[in-house]
């Protein structure tokens, strides 16, 4: 553990990766010792942290930070869900917190919250009737506030306990089937447009509505941020369907982002595909590449960082793997 002196009698310790912490004694009534050492989060930033130390002088006393998980929660929401997440994000992080976190632990203070409280909020969500992947997340948002809180100041450290993060649950992707495919693919325009974009390009629903007919660079299909990771993806796409947005001028689509479940019920209802959702349609981009292409370069072209993601994604279904089967064991 590094220890860099502040000022006379004043230190910061560099310990846990690349937080910067102090060090106070607090009085404890009742203490066999009379009181033990605190630890205060300041970040990551050197200079930052001497200014939060000086600041709240914490040689001598404790930080201002005693308020309830709900403030914390309030100031998660506010500072790092605001700078590191998309509106989307955003917006689900407020209903998990508001629907789920506050209710059950927002009247406790930060600094008392204990493993078993989070064990007792898991048995909670559970109990709700929730989906496993929705417990999943929403127990995932809970532990990322905790691991800002410690980070920022309102508790010492992290009370999240091992192995209390249920397995997420592994689906297949859902693909569409090759008369599926050209239903969508037939039915009337803007629907059917949308569709063959997503089928060609391996889009998402949300990078579909913010398509621009300037972003076509020959058979080259630039979808940009802010997509779900952020990142620039150019994407080849097949001569039909580049000469079709080549005859479109701004928007190729009429759609928002929001209305995606407007847009599956009315493909549903044109081509007659039963339970459609727009992202079969990446998953059926997915699963054709991965019996034509690498899969690192399907990581790249669907835009993941890690190729496990790529892997689930382009799992094929139990037709294609039986399909598969029956060619190798008949020659």
């Amino acid at each position: 553990m590094k220890r860099i002196r502040v000022a006379s009698g004043t230190y910061l310790y560099l310990r846990r990766g690349s937080t910067y912490y102090a060090r106070a004694w607090v009085k404890i009534i009742g203490h066999r010792r009379g009181g033990k050492d605190r630890w205060y989060a300041l970040g990551r930033d050197l200079e930052e942290a001497k200014r939060k130390l000086l600041k709240l002088k914490l040689a001598g006393r404790a930080p201002d930070h005693e308020g309830t998980v709900e403030e914390a929660a309030k100031a998660w929401i506010s500072t790092y869900v605001q700078a590191h997440r998309n509106e989307k994000g955003r917006q689900l992080a407020e209903s998990r917190i508001r629907d789920h976190l506050t209710p059950f632990l927002g009247s406790i203070r930060a600094r008392a919250v204990t493993p078993d409280h989070l064990r007792r909020y898991r048995s909670y969500l559970e109990g709700k009737g929730l989906k496993e992947l929705s417990v999943v997340h929403v127990l995932s948002d809970a532990r990322c506030l905790l691991g800002w809180a410690a980070e920022s100041g309102w508790i010492e450290r992290s009370p999240w306990p091992r192995r209390l993060m249920p397995k997420a649950p592994e689906n297949p992707p859902r693909y569409l089937t090759e008369e599926e495919r050209r239903a969508v693919e037939s039915i009337e325009d803007p629907w059917g447009f949308g569709c063959r974009i997503m089928l060609g390009s391996g889009a998402r629903f949300g990078e579909l509505t913010r398509l621009q007919a300037d972003d076509l660079e020959g058979d080259v299909l630039c979808i940009h941020g802010p997509t779900k990771s952020r990142r620039l993806r150019r994407v080849p796409v097949p001569q039909a369907l580049a000469a079709e947005i080549r005859r479109h001028v701004g928007k190729l689509v009429p759609f928002e982002a929001k209305n995606v479940p407007l847009f599956n019920r009315a493909v549903e209802r044109k081509s007659g595909v039963k339970g459609f959702g727009s992202h079969q349609c990446r998953h059926t981009y997915a699963a054709w590449h991965a019996q034509h292409g690498s899969l690192e370069a399907l990581r790249q072209l669907l835009g993941h960082r890690d190729i496990a993601t790529t892997s689930r994604y382009a799992r094929l279904g139990e037709d294609l793997v039986l399909a598969e089967g029956r060619r190798v064991a008949h020659g």
